[in-house]
């Protein structure tokens, strides 16, 4: 009879720890859409410009005579421009609201989602010179690229990372 008690309330607790774990992760998605839909675009043009930037960097290493003008990003007769919500925020903050919902010490996930963000922030900018890659090479599947296979791709980088932080983080409770 005891034993049936302890895991019923172990059960409880379990539960407990995803309900928190959801409605963390859901009120960090939805305040960065509130943020997103309410605030101006302008606000966010100087992360969209170090992006593009930042993004112009490695496309350097592929095409000659790479130009930069704000959020455009050119070379010869290709272009592309960046925008917010193209710009890769989406996953990062998708595995943020993650690491900061699971149920650990922050302590113990601090480090493994600084690495997490830089780490997708990285792959983004690598999805940026694929994206001007097709756009230079193969500009009629641009768009279907650009929209529906990087973008799921991407996604699917976070959850990975996500695993990947959420063992590092769990190997530093055991410490």
């Amino acid at each position: 009879m005891e034993n049936t008690l302890d895991n019923l309330q172990l059960e409880k607790q379990k539960r407990k720890k995803l309900l928190l774990f959801i409605g963390k992760f859901l009120l960090i998605v939805i305040a960065y859409y509130s943020i997103v839909l309410f605030l101006s675009e302008e606000l966010f043009a100087p992360y969209v410009n170090a992006t593009a930037y930042l993004s112009s960097l490695l496309i350097r290493l592929f095409y000659d005579s790479v130009t930069v003008s704000g959020n455009f990003i050119g070379s010869g007769t290709s272009f592309i421009s960046l925008s917010f919500g193209c710009e890769g925020t989406e996953p990062l903050v998708i595995f943020i609201a993650a690491m900061v919902g699971f149920p650990i010490a922050a302590k113990q996930k601090l480090m493994p989602t600084i690495a997490g963000v830089g780490i997708l922030y990285f792959l983004n900018l690598i999805r940026v010179l694929g994206l001007f890659i097709v756009n230079s090479t193969f500009p009629s599947i641009f768009v279907e690229v650009h929209e529906i296979y990087f973008p799921i791709l991407f996604i699917m980088f976070a959850f990975v990372q996500f695993f990947i932080s959420l063992k590092w983080s769990l190997k530093n409770t055991q410490k």
